[in-house]
């Protein structure tokens, strides 16, 4: 059986990347066994949401449902400009969530995507002062 390969999209800061990283590298280096990890990590909400925008997210979604596509197909399916489609193809691709094929096409090689962060603000309930913790935390999964 083939493991699921995920990919976390998730808010850290530039030092838990780091800190993740540091980790990975000493098992390595102590010949440990390293599970791979495949993440894409923001600095904050904003970063998140002006990079990954809806329209980028719709995207995502209809490569996971519909399986591998020309830009041209994929416009045409989500009833969107084609050049407007290439510019978010092209900003995916570098982030690596989406890959270009070799037969002109774009595709996913993510069976799932997982996406989540921490907020650090304070809530209440009842009157009494309560940490947000976990804001979001989701999946979508290929059929």
């Amino acid at each position: 059986m083939t493991e699921r390969r995920i990919l976390h999209i998730e808010i850290s800061s530039p030092d838990e990347s780091v800190r993740q990283f540091a980790d990975v590298w000493h098992q390595a280096e102590q010949a440990k066994e390293v599970e791979p990890f495949d993440s894409i990590g923001f600095e904050s909400m904003a970063k998140l949401i002006s990079t990954l925008t809806p329209k980028s997210w719709e995207l995502i979604e209809r490569l996971h449902q519909e399986g591998s596509m020309s830009i041209y197909a994929l416009a045409k399916l989500l009833q969107r400009d084609y050049k407007n489609v290439l510019t978010d193809g092209k900003a995916l691709s570098e982030l690596e969530i989406i890959q270009e094929t070799g037969d002109g096409k774009v595709t996913i090689s993510w069976d799932e995507t997982r996406y989540w962060g921490t907020c650090n603000a304070v809530r209440h309930v009842q009157g009494r002062p309560q940490p947000w913790g976990d804001f979001f935390t989701s999946s979508q999964s290929r059929k």
